[in-house]
């Protein structure tokens, strides 16, 4: 199927809704939703929904704004946080579930009051094949997922942001909540969400855009492409280190196996 015609497909799906609200988070899913659903209904018919809370960078929000300012597209921040369910901060296998309840409730009751009865979503059939409890939420809630329904995967995504729209979002590396970098049953806190934010920040900053913060206690386990271990045991390895005792987190590791998107779920697959 040509690049016409997977975006044809998605233009059947999004038009008979006439005017709908979007969950945009300013990463490649959403941003490209945003584009084509604009481009499709009119700026005026579509608003984005930015969730703010203390499990995104707060680095994510400034891009996004960004990005929706130089576009022309209207987009409203919300604030969902940690206490809006007490099962979130429990951090359980099941917590992101209880935590896009949350949010998405919350966008929804904004959604409505502006006069907006769809909710939008940038989950793409690549999204199946991963644990995403989360996933069940959107479905309760009968959030609309058009690039699940269009077939489009992350590849499609990314081609189709570069080729029709050139949107700066077409190669950015995926991302997930900073909750992913605290092990389940650990509970989530604004110090422990905090630290691994200013840890990847840091490790942003020396140019590793592609990496992980995973903090176990007093231990920070960094995933990186293994391409990347050789530069970073010979530039970086002390003076990250040293940064993350700054934040309080006493030893420092090089997961062995490298970046991989999900690597905390492992520990379901083990048990």
């Amino acid at each position: 199927m040509t690049d016409m015609e997977m975006f044809e497909k998605l233009r059947s799906v999004i038009e008979p809704y006439g005017s709908v609200a979007i969950a945009y988070s300013g990463g490649v899913d959403s941003s490209f939703l945003m584009a084509a659903t604009t481009e499709i209904l009119g700026a005026e018919n579509v608003l984005g929904i930015y969730v703010e809370n203390d499990l995104h960078p707060k680095r994510e929000k400034f891009d996004a704004y960004v990005m929706a300012e130089m576009l022309g597209w209207k987009v409203k921040v919300i604030s969902v946080g940690l206490d809006s369910d007490p099962h979130i901060a429990e951090n359980t296998k099941n917590r992101c579930y209880y935590c896009k309840r949350a949010a998405f409730e919350t966008i929804l009751d904004y959604a409505k009051k502006k006069g907006f009865s769809t909710v939008m979503d940038g989950t793409n059939c690549d999204d199946l094949g991963e644990y995403r409890p989360g996933l069940k939420a959107l479905e309760e809630l009968k959030i609309v997922s058009p690039l699940k329904e269009a077939r489009f995967g992350k590849e499609d995504v990314r081609k189709i942001s570069k080729s029709r729209y050139d949107l700066p979002t077409w190669n950015k590396p995926s991302n997930s909540c900073l909750a992913t970098r605290i092990p389940y049953g650990t509970p989530l806190t604004q110090d422990n969400l905090a630290t691994v934010e200013e840890g990847e920040n840091f490790l942003h900053q020396l140019g590793y855009l592609t990496c992980r913060m995973r903090l176990h206690g007093n231990l920070a386990r960094i995933e990186l492409p293994v391409e990347d271990f050789a530069k970073f045991m010979s530039l970086h390895r002390e003076t990250v280190s040293d940064y993350f005792k700054e934040l309080g987190v006493l030893y420092t590791t090089l997961d062995v196996l490298g970046f991989r998107s999900g690597s905390q779920d492992e520990s379901l697959e083990a048990k």
